[in-house]
Formats: structure tokens, C-alpha cells, sequence
């Protein structure tokens, strides 16, 4: 089975990458990204690829958009645009900018959780569309219990009696 996230970074694809190991997945790596099957895969930059093109050539596979609260959503984007490293890779910036409009968020707040938004609702419409199931994983923080129904439901596995693991913590 090839499982293909397609949410946005900072949404916890690399919480659900880690619990997709726990629950038994294999990891696919970006340079066989996604002609490898029976592998998962969920990076941040997933979303640059076309998934209408993705759907056409691999229909079998398990769709999974992660989702997070747009207002923590924001504020984790913040933070995380101002590590030192992030600030001086060039393909970062345009890729905030072709996703949300400008290249940092400060002081675009509103622009970006509408794209943010206009990304999720797009997408959903669209799978809707040509009538595929995608599934929508709403990362919440601290909820170990519903993360793991949410993940499990979808691949009929049991729920793990651990926390379900939180990647790339911030504090605000």
C-alpha cells in the first residue's frame, strides 16, 4: 500500500511520519518518491507535486492531508520562518511564496491562513470531485488518544497504549 500525505508543513507531517513507523509503515524516501510501493510518505514538500497527477498514476493509494488549527497553524510558521538556517535557503522563501503570497508570514497573517485555508478546501473539493477518499488527519496537540483513533480508523490497526508522538515541538 502506498500511503501519500499531502498537508502542508508545519501541520504534523513529521508526527504523523513517526507514527506511521510505530504502526508498522515503511518510510519512502524523496529520491523514490512515489514509484516505490508498499512505502509512506510524508514531507513537507510533498504538495509541490500535482496530486491530481498523483490520483491519476497511483489510484490505489491511501491519501492523507494533514490539518492543523489555522491560528496555531499560523503561529507555528512564524516561529519556525525565523530559524537562522530557514532564513538563508532560497527554495524555502519561494516556496512560502508560491503558497502563501509572500515569503515570511510576519505581518501577513490573513493572506496566509486564507491560502491555507483555500489549499484545504481545494483539495477536499477535489477529491470529492472525482469521488476518491482522502482522509483528513486534524493534528491535535496534546490529544494523544484522538490522533491515534484518527490514524488507526483508517488503517483498521490498534491503537498504540503510547502517546502519540509530537515532532518538532515549539513553545510560544
Amino acid at each position: 500500500m502506498r500511503i501519500i500525505n499531502l498537508g502542508l508543513p508545519k501541520t504534523g507531517t513529521k508526527s504523523l511520519k513517526f507514527a506511521l513507523k510505530t504502526l508498522g509503515f515503511i518510510e519512502g524516501e524523496k529520491d523514490d518518491f512515489p514509484e516505490t510501493p508498499n512505502r509512506f510518505y510524508s514531507f513537507d514538500w510533498v504538495h509541490h507535486v500535482d496530486h491530481k497527477e498523483l490520483i491519476k498514476k497511483y489510484p490505489d493509494s491511501v491519501f492523507l492531508l494533514t490539518y492543523r488549527d489555522p491560528e496555531k497553524w499560523y503561529r507555528s510558521e512564524c516561529k519556525w520562518s525565523l530559524l537562522p538556517h530557514h532564513l538563508r535557503i532560497p527554495w524555502l522563501l519561494d516556496q512560502r511564496t508560491r503558497l502563501y503570497g509572500y515569503p515570511m508570514p510576519q505581518g501577513h497573517k490573513a493572506e496566509y491562513i486564507k491560502r491555507y485555508e483555500q489549499y484545504y478546501r481545494s483539495t477536499i473539493d477535489y477529491f470529492y470531485l472525482i469521488n476518491k477518499m482522502i482522509y483528513l488527519f486534524e493534528w491535535r496537540e496534546g490529544d494523544h488518544k484522538e490522533n491515534w483513533r484518527q490514524l488507526c480508523d483508517v488503517f483498521k490497526k490498534p491503537i498504540p497504549n503510547i502517546d502519540f508522538p509530537h515532532e518538532n515541538k515549539q513553545k510560544f
